[in-house]
């Protein structure tokens, strides 16, 4: 750019020089003839050059579009490089540190050593003998000391080589957009420098060959020079306008195009379901966990089967069915009792509450039945079973995480046992999201019912034919032990 701008004012001077020389062109007649043959010459070759200059600049300003971006990738990769380079010489300093301070407790340990061997007896010769085995022990260790020592001065160096590298990659990679848009600016000028030159050398050639056309040849000559001066006036000024365009961004203007450049995107979240609060998002689960101990609670309290009802074995399906009907009967007052608490005490927004309701009601008929099925058919074991159970679905029904995170046995266990189902209807109810898999939650828990009844059904048939067996009257059943 200082050579351009140098050129530029040279031409601008040449110009004016010309146009002056050529007002006093008609006085000179005598000596055009000469003079204009090697101004011709000198045209031709100024035509050339300029031809040349324009073509370089343009080939040049090609070759450098890429600049900026090159040595900007330059700059990053140096600054990696020193971080790089600086962490390793902060480990390097760390383990000469380490090593200064093992040589300084060796050679404490060397000092108090004699005495510490005549304190154990031992006579000054062996004393002696002990203490040059010790120095040649500790040759190496100083020699390894010395090349820690080195080797983290080393390091430290080229650290700050490193450093002062990626500095000058980052001023490079600065300066390179100021060059790439000069040589953008230089290579315009280059192109009406050459167009100049070649008016130029025309003019020059007519007023060769027109010797008899002095006075239109002169003029011609003479406003040729005249677009000459004023194109390089044009470029010289056109080369400093250039230099204040040169973009030069502040702090803010920087920091706002990297933020663009970094996050181009924005990214909008719509959620299909969402629970108000951490309380609402932790119900489903809690409510199936407060119907299943409900359940499990009342068991404890009442027995399964009436035995003295099983006269006939006609007999067995009431006593099974009754005997599971009066705790859902209560089991159902459960269910109600906690959503009123639920809806209205503390008041999470249900999406769906008449839904929900009912489907609480099925839920809880559901777990009595399950449980009465146990303890019907295996008295205080199916209890305790209950209880298992109930251990088992707190970690597998992903009431309070996702189930998809449990090892591979819970996973199944998931896609087994009723409060998963209980768990993932009531949120769909609850939050109001997609209901698609509200009547394979439905079918399930009716499914486990049935079963419980039908296990019941068969501990109560398996009662009634021991006891016909057996021709032992029936005897009254005490109430089932608590575990609480």
């Amino acid at each position: 750019m200082g050579e351009a701008a140098k050129g530029a004012s040279q031409l601008a001077t040449g110009a004016k020089d010309a146009h002056s020389g050529s007002t006093k062109l008609s006085s000179g007649a005598a000596d055009l003839a000469a003079g204009q043959k090697k101004l011709a010459v000198g045209a031709a070759e100024l035509s050339s050059g300029a031809t040349e200059l324009s073509s370089g600049l343009t080939t040049l300003d090609k070759r450098t579009d890429a600049l900026p971006g090159q040595t900007a990738k330059l700059a990053d990769g140096a600054r990696q490089v020193a971080d790089g380079n600086k962490r390793i010489a902060d480990v390097g300093q760390k383990v000469a540190t380490a090593g200064s301070d093992l040589t300084k407790d060796l050679d404490a340990f060397d000092a108090a050593l004699p005495e510490r061997l005549r304190a154990a007896g031992l006579t000054d010769e062996q004393v002696d003998a002990v203490l040059a085995e010790t120095a040649k022990l500790r040759t190496p260790i100083r020699d390894a000391n010395a090349t820690l020592q080195s080797t983290s001065a080393d390091l430290t160096r080229l650290s700050t080589g490193a450093n002062q590298v990626a500095d000058g990659a980052a001023q490079l990679a600065a300066a390179s957009k100021e060059l790439e848009s000069g040589i953008d600016a230089a290579a315009s000028a280059g192109a009406r420098l050459a167009s100049g030159a070649k008016e130029l050398n025309a003019g020059q050639q007519q007023a060769l060959t027109g010797a008899n056309q002095l006075a239109s040849g002169a003029k011609a000559l003479d406003d040729g020079l005249a677009k000459l001066d004023s194109g390089a006036a044009k470029l010289s000024s056109s080369l400093a306008d250039g230099a204040k365009q040169i973009p030069n961004p502040t702090d803010a203007q920087r920091k706002a195009v990297a933020q663009t450049v970094g996050s181009p995107v924005g990214v909008v979240s719509e959620a299909l379901a969402r629970a108000g609060s951490y309380g609402a998002g932790l119900a489903p689960f809690f409510l199936s966990l407060a119907l299943w101990i409900g359940g499990f609670t009342l068991f404890t309290r009442a027995r399964p089967l009436v035995e003295e009802a099983l006269t006939s074995r006609w007999a067995v399906v009431p006593v099974a069915v009754g005997g599971w009907l009066a705790p859902a009967v209560i089991g159902v007052a459960q269910a109600v009792l906690t959503w009123i608490i639920v809806r209205f005490a503390v008041g999470i927004d249900l999406a769906h509450p008449w839904w929900m309701l009912a489907f609480m009601v099925l839920v809880s008929m559901s777990f009595m039945a399950i449980i009465h099925g146990l303890m019907a058919r295996l008295g205080d074991t199916g209890q305790f079973i209950a209880l298992v159970l109930m251990v088992l679905q707190l970690v597998s029904a992903g009431g309070t995480f996702p189930w998809e995170t449990l090892p591979g046995p819970l996973q199944w266990l998931h896609h087994v046992l009723p409060m998963s189902y209980a768990v993932e209807g009531l949120r769909a109810l609850a939050y109001g999201g997609p209901t698609m898999k509200l009547g394979l939650d439905v079918a399930v828990l009716v499914a486990w019912g049935a079963g419980a009844l039908l296990l019941s059904t068969a501990a109560a048939r398996r009662l009634h034919v021991r006891t016909r067996a057996s021709g032992i009257p029936i005897p009254k059943v005490a109430d089932q032990p608590t575990l609480f």
